[in-house]
């Protein structure tokens, strides 16, 4: 019996087009990065630990890494095909690996990771300085959260006004002292 035209599989071919693209991978890499960098900048990330370990869990998490076709697309898309090498060397890289499969979303792995990392850097914040973080002032009226709505257990609220750095808490602090100097 011959199988229904619907379910015939068609080979890939060098002509078939890549269903992912470079830039939506470095899109959402520089997503990851910048996402990390504001945490760090709240104060939600204290340490490079800390860091190292919030990149990882993204990028472990990410469809880049989930999914084989993504992971293999990762390699073509990567400036760090190496990065897995570099890490934990090819033994490391091969060790348990019980498939080809398994080894691509290993090296698109370290990659993704590499490449990652590579877009955090910033000169204006450092994980571990926390004259660099954004600092929030307390809400007045709720002292359990700072003027922009954020949690102040959660957050480094300043002890003065001098300090405060959340343009957020600064712009509501404005409005209030302009209502209240009209008032």
């Amino acid at each position: 019996m011959e199988t229904p035209p619907h379910r015939r599989r068609r080979p890939a071919t060098l002509e078939t087009p890549m269903p992912f693209t470079r830039e939506e991978y470095y899109n959402d890499v520089c997503s990851y990065a910048a996402d990390l960098r504001a945490r760090c900048r709240k104060g939600e990330i204290r340490s490079t630990d800390a860091l190292r370990e919030d990149v990882e869990e993204m990028v472990d998490g990410s469809c880049w890494i989930i999914y084989t076709a993504r992971a293999l697309a990762v390699l073509g898309f990567t400036r760090n095909e190496d990065a897995a090498e570099d890490a934990i060397g090819w033994e490391g890289l091969c060790e348990g690996a019980g498939s080809f499969d398994e080894l691509v979303t290993r090296k698109a792995y370290y990659a993704m990771l590499a490449d990652v990392e590579a877009e955090i850097p910033s000169d204006d914040f450092d994980a571990e300085n926390p004259s660099t973080w954004t600092v929030h002032e307390r809400d007045p009226e709720d002292p359990g959260f700072s003027t922009c709505g954020e949690d102040a257990d959660e957050v480094p609220v300043a002890a003065d006004r001098e300090a405060v750095t959340c343009p957020a808490c600064l712009r509501y602090r404005a409005r209030r002292e302009a209502a209240d100097a009209s008032a």
